[in-house]
């Protein structure tokens, strides 16, 4: 499975940011996404889809695929991996929006978004200091919690990092800490 956020000029795509999920998976859901992937089937099958039906259109979408069959699209990015495309990448988005002028991001540095699951719907007790004292330099993490403290659709945490090791020691030390998810429980795909 994929997602691509592309940025589109008048119907033709000048820029793509693909996004593979890993091959562990967890009730459903991929545990981490790789981002900043090579992708150039994908590329030609989404540039055919946006010429065709986005003829008009200038902005940004956002299209998930398996394999090359399209399954979604979407007139809007997938704001969770905008941390990945690089510090040039929202002014060249605002600029192309505003101006209908392209210029490129350049590249794109990619990374890695974990997400630490639970099957919990109560509260799970856990804040800011207690996330902070697992960090790794280059790894953030971003708890995602309700007003209540329950988990957002399962999810209790995102980690994010340039690197895989660093990023999955963080995402197991959490999953750990929490009491909420172990190697065992994920299957491949």
């Amino acid at each position: 499975q994929s997602s691509t956020d592309c940025l589109v000029r008048d119907g033709e795509v000048v820029w793509f940011a693909h996004t593979v999920a890993g091959a562990e998976w967890q009730d459903g859901r991929p545990v981490y996404w790789r981002i900043g992937v090579e992708r150039p089937a994908n590329e030609a099958v989404l540039a055919r889809w946006v010429a065709a039906n986005l003829p008009d259109y200038t902005g940004i979408c956002n299209f998930e695929l398996i394999g090359d069959t399209l399954i979604e699209a979407h007139l809007r990015g997938s704001n969770g991996f905008f941390d990945f495309y690089g510090p040039d990448f929202i002014p060249a988005w605002a600029h192309l929006v505003d101006t209908g002028e392209w210029r490129d991001p350049g590249r794109l540095p990619g990374g890695f978004l974990f997400s630490v699951f639970t099957g919990r719907r109560e509260a799970v007790g856990l804040d800011l200091a207690q996330v902070r004292g697992l960090a790794e330099p280059g790894v953030t993490v971003a708890l995602d919690l309700d007003g209540e403290g329950r988990p957002a659709n399962g999810r209790v945490a995102i980690v994010r990092g340039a690197d895989y090791a660093a990023a999955r020691r963080v995402w197991a030390a959490l999953c750990e800490a929490l009491g909420v998810r172990s190697e065992e429980e994920l299957s491949p795909r």
